[in-house]
């Protein structure tokens, strides 16, 4: 018997419960209980995403050639085919701000002071620099990018608010726009998914220039899973100029000098 797409994350979303449930009563350290939950999201992703997409390894943090980072991130989804990773552990990873494509922040119970902490960290991943870019070279054209769409920015909690205050909880935050400049949407797994981000496409949300809602009960996984994806599917991988990072004259003597034919 072949199980339909809906019952394959409906069953996924079941066991991340179970395990949910097991991991509060076998953890007492939330430190500890914070991680595995983050960590049953990340093999999720690693088993469902196209391959294209890399997931890192334990909490992760991000850095921007001009010596700026993010706080720790929970879940960080990147590109590896053109950047390299800085460390990359069982426990800890760094990464470059231009290889990463989307990052996650987990919690087991989202509040409303959950919300305003995350949505903190994830407003310090937007504002990272991401301008080290090198052209993009193939054997029939050369193509320059200089801008990096913006690193999509979720909240994954396994329980939380009522989706009906969904809207007061966002204004925490600022202005709808200005939240959605910040954060493209959340999911809580016993409820639904938030769609904040009002210039995504269309045919996801409302139309009316508010945040959707998707009351989507035991298939919300899936719901969550395939917004990620349909925002991931624009992201662009481009080879990373490191020598911003390597502070070149720090390293090579105050008389070395790049010619920009060479960057």
């Amino acid at each position: 018997m072949t199980m339909s797409a809906k019952e394959i994350f409906r069953g996924a979303a079941k066991k991340m419960l179970v395990s949910f449930e097991s991991t509060s009563s076998q953890f007492k350290q939330e430190g500890l209980r914070g991680e595995e939950r983050a960590n049953e999201l990340r093999v999720f992703l690693a088993q469902h995403l196209p391959k294209r997409f890399f997931i890192g390894n334990g909490s992760a943090e991000i850095v921007a050639a001009n010596g700026e980072h993010s706080g720790e991130c929970d879940v960080i989804i990147y590109g590896a085919f053109y950047s390299p990773v800085l460390h990359n552990s069982a426990g800890n990873s760094i990464f470059l701000a231009e290889s990463v494509y989307a990052v996650v922040e987990v919690s087991s119970q989202l509040d409303s002071r959950k919300f305003q902490n995350d949505f903190c960290k994830l407003q310090q991943v937007r504002n990272l620099p991401r301008e080290s870019l090198l052209p993009f070279r193939t054997p029939l054209i050369t193509q320059q990018v200089r801008e990096l769409p913006p690193v999509i920015t979720a909240m994954f909690a396994y329980d939380g608010f009522s989706l009906a205050n969904a809207t007061s909880v966002l204004r925490t935050g600022g202005s709808l726009r200005d939240v959605s400049q910040t954060l493209d949407l959340f999911c809580i797994l016993r409820r639904g998914l938030v769609l904040i981000n009002l210039d995504a496409d269309q045919r996801l949300t409302r139309g009316d220039g508010k945040p959707t809602i998707y009351q989507s009960g035991e298939y919300c996984l899936g719901v969550f899973y395939l917004v990620l994806l349909s925002f991931l599917n624009s992201c662009i991988s481009v080879p990373v100029n490191l020598v911003p990072y390597l502070d070149a004259a720090e390293i090579f003597g105050e008389g070395f000098a790049l010619d920009d034919s060479c960057r």
